[in-house]
């Protein structure tokens, strides 16, 4: 199934990645790797993760404290962010609307 970023997560990923690479060298690089494999994953297996919220499901990152938010649509699954898990929750939310 395809994949891809809301346009708003693409953002995210990219901050995120270099905020962990100044805190510890190789660290945005290991989460981009583990992003890249759940995504991997989310597409192989779409309804492996628990749905939380209706019509979203949530992949939560290993060694990371983030959360992947999907949604599975008829075109394909959309991240709808790469969200810190005590930060802002629920932050995301509003993107559902642009789908």
């Amino acid at each position: 199934m395809k994949v891809w970023n809301h346009p708003a997560a693409d953002i995210e990923i990219a901050e995120e990645a270099a905020c962990l690479e100044r805190q510890l060298p190789g660290y945005g690089a290991l989460f981009l790797a583990t992003v890249a494999s759940l995504r991997n994953k989310i597409a192989a297996f779409p309804n492996m993760f628990p749905e939380k919220m209706p019509g979203i499901r949530f992949c939560t990152m290993p060694v990371f404290r983030y959360v992947i938010p999907y949604m599975i649509t008829a075109e394909g699954i959309v991240i709808l962010a790469y969200a810190h898990t005590s930060r802002q929750p629920g932050y995301w939310k509003e993107r559902i609307e642009t789908i």
